[in-house]
């Protein structure tokens, strides 16, 4: 499977669930509650899926939000649940939608399974499991992965949207959307234009903040810090109210790569290292 790929962590149909102490029953962790077809359609909006993605469905219930997004954007969706009646039944629905060429369904314990391949997550959990998931969310994914929640929150971890699903019977419905962003914290070092640089970073999740050194001294005050997913834009600006120095770029590990753009000129490409000790983690 190729592509951009999107974790659906969702007890969209059927709620998560984790083996019992014995191994041989699985214990729903969450009651089997069915999604709405309209709150699926919000869902699947949010994340903007591509026929070339990915979507992983955690906790797939009957499969429809897999299947769904099947049928509507061509995705390939693999759909994980503990209960075996629920992969059955979505195997069942995935056939009788001429999906089934497209689509996994797997019996698996969500705090056990791999998702190592997707790059966007669906949720319909309880609180306490969202956050139960949250670390090995941040240990799996890639950065950049999408991450839609119906309902609940990741706790302290801000959404980067979140938008109004109705009034139900039992109160107000929301779904929350979050790109997963990549460590950027800690201290990166580069040349521009004959200036040695050192920009300093402090990073909670994608809020992140900082500092630009010119030559070891002066320090430039950054606004305008953006980070999503991998992508990361600051605004540096000097004594000199006639020089703005904008940078954006992507960040890969322990590399930092994009362009610089002063208030005039075409823009120069910086490329920057990152003490690997100073970078802190930020789930």
């Amino acid at each position: 499977m190729k592509g951009i790929v999107y974790v659906i962590i969702a007890v969209l149909l059927v709620p998560c669930a984790a083996l019992s102490s014995g191994g041989q029953e699985a214990r729903l962790d969450v009651p089997y509650v069915q999604t709405e077809d309209y709150i699926v359609d919000k869902m699947l909006g949010l994340l903007e899926l591509r026929s070339s993605d990915i979507l992983y469905d955690l906790g797939c219930g009957d499969g429809r939000i897999i299947i769904q997004a099947a049928k509507k954007t061509g995705i390939r969706g693999v759909g994980i649940d503990i209960d075996p009646r629920r992969i059955e039944e979505s195997r069942a629905n995935a056939i009788a939608a001429r999906v089934d060429d497209r689509t996994v369904f797997l019996q698996q314990d969500l705090f056990r399974s791999d998702f190592a391949g997707a790059t966007a997550v669906a949720m319909f959990l309880l609180p306490e499991l969202n956050l139960r998931l949250r670390p090995k969310l941040f240990r799996d994914l890639k950065p950049g992965t999408r991450i839609v929640s119906h309902n609940f929150d990741m706790g302290d971890w801000e959404p980067d949207k979140k938008v109004f699903a109705g009034l139900w019977g039992d109160g107000l419905h929301y779904i929350y959307f979050w790109v997963l962003p990549a460590n950027v914290s800690g201290r990166w070092q580069g040349y521009y234009d004959k200036e040695e640089w050192t920009l300093t970073i402090r990073q909670r999740f994608q809020r992140i903040e900082g500092s630009l050194s010119v030559n070891g001294c002066t320090a430039l005050p950054l606004t305008d810090m953006t980070l999503t997913g991998d992508t990361i834009r600051f605004v540096a600006r000097s004594g000199d109210p006639n020089r703005r120095i904008v940078f954006e770029g992507k960040a890969a590990g322990n590399i930092m790569e994009g362009l610089v753009k002063e208030t005039s000129g075409a823009g120069t490409v910086w490329k920057s290292t990152r003490d690997p000790a100073t970078a802190n983690p930020i789930e």
